[in-house]
């Protein structure tokens, strides 16, 4: 097989696109169906230290990270958080199901930390994949909101006195500052529950909704806070 050329780089999430060199058939990995789940079994599939095909397995631990700070290149955001061991060398390799299905890209952990693994989700991927296709190049969507967050049930009391028809919303657990949530004064703890008039109920939905808008564009977002809905406008 020839050496390979890289067609794209994704630095904000370093991930790179390579075409497939050769005429032999290689196999294709199952992507996931599902959206994961926190306690869900995951496998990580890497080379650390040069150890070829090493397998760990852990559980998923949260949704939605924000990852930044001394030893990481640049913010990354909307990760998976693992408890499998990640060392130097398992970045790009595979995260999958019980099942094999890839649903993430390992890609970071956390220095000095035990238990603190991180992957790029399979939407962020898709969506990379998606842009190079189109455009034969890799550029950062350069949209957030500046939220990490996590998936939560609402209170079934709250939802019907507020009509909700949803069962889940997103709750606020970081917030840039001065990001544009910051900026429209959302909080901690808030719950998004709409997005530009669609319904969040994870943090996929507000990711994929405000990857859809440039900068300097403004969305309406309702959220719930003291057991009221209210509404704010984001300028991304």
């Amino acid at each position: 097989m020839a050496a390979p050329l890289m067609l794209a780089l994704l630095e904000a999430n370093q991930m790179s696109m390579l075409p497939c060199c050769g005429s032999a058939r290689l196999p294709v990995a199952e992507l996931g169906r599902t959206p994961l789940k926190v306690g869900q079994l995951v496998i990580a599939v890497g080379n650390p230290y040069g150890l070829n095909w090493t397998v760990t397995a852990g559980v998923v631990s949260a949704l939605g990270r924000t990852l930044e700070g001394p030893g990481i290149r640049s913010k990354m955001t909307n990760l998976i958080q693992t408890d499998t061991s990640i060392n130097p060398g398992n970045s790009g390799g595979q995260l999958v199901d019980s099942l094999g299905r890839v649903v993430g890209i390992t890609t970071a952990m956390m220095p000095m930390a035990q238990g603190l693994g991180f992957s790029i989700p399979l939407d962020t991927v898709k969506s990379a994949i998606a842009r190079i296709n189109k455009r034969r190049e890799a550029t950062p969507a350069g949209v957030s909101m500046g939220v990490g967050g996590m998936r939560v049930k609402l209170d079934e009391t709250l939802r019907r006195n507020l009509s909700l028809a949803q069962q889940h919303g997103m709750e606020l657990l970081e917030i840039r500052h001065d990001g544009p949530a910051d900026r429209a004064e959302l909080k901690r703890l808030d719950i998004i529950v709409s997005a530009a008039s669609e319904p969040v109920t994870e943090p996929r939905d507000l990711q994929r909704i405000v990857r859809r808008h440039r900068a300097g564009e403004k969305i309406p977002v309702n959220f719930l806070r003291g057991g009221k809905q209210r509404k704010v406008t984001v300028i991304l």
